[in-house]
């Protein structure tokens, strides 16, 4: 009798406990599948069951644990230098450099991560050079010097356009610095110096 009473009045301080453990492991699994993204990232999640990737804009979100992988973005624009060096179509050598402001297309997020990683900014900026040569050899170097719309139009046009096949969105390009060779005098008049200097901003 006296064993029946002390496991009788134990009970209370046993269910209390079972209580308590369940409420913690509810908790603990309720706070597992809660996910938050901040402003300027994008979660690209993948899913271990069906191998597939999806993107999770900023805000609360709810993941299965174990099966959902969440590789964090940030997604907000940055600014980069770049450099390119050309020939011109009589063999002149020019060297640019370029102040852009970029920041990735969300929609190739999951290419980038399963192709570049986390450092795709280092390994695609330089590739954004890719077809300067050619652009450079359809026009002579006083062409170059004459045509306002090459620097303001055609060369940021070649950038951005490389840049979008490679997921990179590119909002600003600036030429920041021109040099050419100094063993002639291109600059045959005071308008075409003009011209260069307002074109890149000096």
């Amino acid at each position: 009798m006296a064993t029946l009473l002390k496991f009788l009045s134990s009970l209370p301080t046993k269910l209390s406990r079972n209580i308590q453990m369940v409420g913690l492991v509810t908790t603990a699994g309720i706070a597992s599948t809660v996910y938050t993204v901040d402003l300027g990232h994008t979660a690209v999640v993948f899913n271990g069951i069906s191998k597939s990737t999806f993107c999770l804009n900023p805000g609360i979100h709810f993941l299965l644990p174990w099966i959902h992988t969440p590789h964090v973005f940030d997604v907000r624009a940055t600014i980069h230098t770049l450099q390119s060096t050309f020939f011109t179509k009589d063999d002149k050598k020019i060297s640019l450099q370029f102040h852009i402001v970029a920041r990735p297309n969300v929609e190739h997020l999951p290419t980038l991560l399963n192709r570049r990683g986390f450092r795709y900014y280092e390994i695609l900026l330089p590739t954004l050079n890719s077809g300067m040569n050619d652009l450079g050899k359809t026009y002579t170097l006083s062409q170059i010097l004459e045509d306002e719309i090459i620097f303001s139009e055609t060369i940021p046009s070649l950038l951005r356009e490389n840049a979008h096949k490679n997921g990179i969105i590119l909002d600003i390009v600036a030429i920041t610095s021109f040099e050419y060779p100094s063993t002639r005098k291109w600059f045959c008049s005071r308008s075409r110096y003009m011209m260069l200097h307002k074109v890149l901003g000096a």
